[in-house]
């Protein structure tokens, strides 16, 4: 009976969770910057991020989707100052592909791992682009071959670049690199995605003119010289920290920080090239608001955007009411610590809640945030990185754990998802004397589990 009392009641309880996980899952030193983030198949985060203190890249590997527990942090190269101007995605394996800068050399360089950790000391390590100064603003992805398009700018010509290797690793030495536009000062802050036809789409800023461009190539190396450049807003000083998603038709929507009024603003075009009637607004203009903006859709096509909050140094979560974001906003301070919320990675489970990985520059420390509802609104707590008694890994203890260690305890199970923090008592067993000290304590007649 209390088994089928508390599968009753689960359901309910673990959408209405009452709080969202603020994490540090890395503290060692000053690190945390230019953060990538990409869920892997079971939804558990993997960062890549730059380690200042030792000029090292970094990867942490979540044990779970809040990375309380079971982590993997590694610094995959160390070979000299690297890792700045990073950009992380998955191979079809699951093992990170990272491209990045290396400034000692002043090249761009590409990871490739042989495992989900980067554990190994014999992952693919290349410079594809050496020629003069590059790899500043990356921006990565995988095409239909699972062969890395970076975008990033070449210098001391202030050019957008695109690579386009011809093997997973970027070690034929002969890849397509291209300069597609050169007009002007241009390059920075690029965001790069593929269309359907697998041709390259670059939101990046004009410093020139101080607009924000948008690039689509008709081809997969941009190879041609009539690709498709617009520049869709030149209102201002705009264009800095872009940040695109294409939505399901192909369109570019763009989140980026307006200079001029020092404000987010969001662009979603109708048309592939944003060569026509565009959609702007400034959904927060509440003084400093936008830098380091991180932008993804939701199921629906609705923009959600982390960034910073330049005025108390908050970490701010969007999440917009319609696919143009004109009218019923929410609009959420997720992380109120001092100096919070800078270098912002945004992806959404499968639930459509948010996690957003940034750097913590009063502490020099990485910090992780998943919440537990789509916009954000519940009260943060922060999360300890071991919770006893937590059998799902949400980062709290409730009666949902409590039914899930009994269906263990009665065989109804045949594995457990966090099996070490289900053993409530910390004895070395799952069974239901820990599911009677979860519901102890769940009804606060416990201050606290075991440690």
């Amino acid at each position: 009976m209390l088994v089928a009392l508390l599968l009753m009641l689960a359901p309910t309880q673990a959408k209405t969770a009452g709080s969202h996980s603020v994490v540090s899952p890395d503290t060692d030193g000053d690190v945390g910057r230019f953060t990538s983030l990409t869920l892997d198949a079971s939804g558990h985060p993997v960062i890549a991020y730059y380690d200042v203190t030792n000029g090292d890249l970094k990867l942490l590997h979540c044990g779970d989707p809040n990375c309380t527990s079971h982590n993997s942090v590694t610094s995959p190269d160390t070979q000299g100052t690297v890792g700045q101007f990073l950009s992380l995605v998955l191979d079809a394996a699951g093992n990170p592909v990272i491209s990045y800068r290396d400034s000692d050399n002043e090249d761009l360089k590409l990871l490739h791992c042989n495992d989900p950790n980067c554990a190994g000391d014999d992952e693919s390590i290349t410079s594809p682009d050496s020629q003069g100064i590059v790899g500043t603003f990356s921006s990565l992805v995988l095409d239909s071959q699972g062969f890395p398009v970076v975008s990033y700018r070449n210098a001391p010509d202030p050019d957008l670049k695109l690579l386009h290797c011809n093997d997973a690793n970027c070690a034929g030495g002969d890849e397509s690199i291209e300069l597609p536009d050169t007009m002007g000062v241009v390059g920075s802050y690029t965001s790069l995605k593929l269309d359907p036809l697998g041709y390259p789409v670059i939101s990046y800023r004009d410093s020139t003119n101080r607009d924000l461009k948008v690039l689509h190539c008709d081809d997969p190396n941009c190879s041609g010289e009539n690709e498709s450049i617009s520049s869709p807003d030149t209102s201002g000083d705009v264009g800095l920290w872009t940040s695109m998603a294409l939505d399901s038709e192909g369109h570019p929507v763009i989140s980026y920080y307006d200079w001029t009024n020092t404000s987010l603003k969001l662009l979603r075009c109708f048309d592939p090239d944003c060569a026509f009637e565009n959609s702007i607004v400034s959904p927060d203009t509440d003084g400093n608001m936008g830098a380091w903006s991180s932008l993804a859709l939701d199921g629906s096509g609705r923009p959600v955007v982390s960034y910073f909050d330049g005025n108390t140094g908050d970490l701010k979560v969007l999440r917009c009411g319609n696919q143009r974001c004109s009218a019923d906003n929410s609009i959420v301070a997720v992380d109120t610590g001092t100096k919070v919320g800078t270098h912002t990675s945004l992806v959404l489970d499968s639930d459509g809640y948010p996690i957003v990985a940034y750097f913590d520059s009063a502490n020099g420390d990485l910090k992780l945030l998943h919440c537990f509802d789509s916009t954000c609104a519940a009260k943060p707590i922060e999360t300890p990185i071991e919770v006893h008694g937590d059998a799902n890994c949400n980062g709290l203890v409730d009666s949902i754990d409590a039914a899930i260690i009994l269906q263990w305890d009665a065989g109804l199970l045949e594995s457990l998802t966090c099996a070490e923090r289900a053993d409530a008592n910390n004895d070395g067993t799952v069974d239901s004397i820990d599911a009677a000290l979860v519901l102890q304590f769940t009804a606060q007649l416990l201050s606290r589990l075991p440690p």
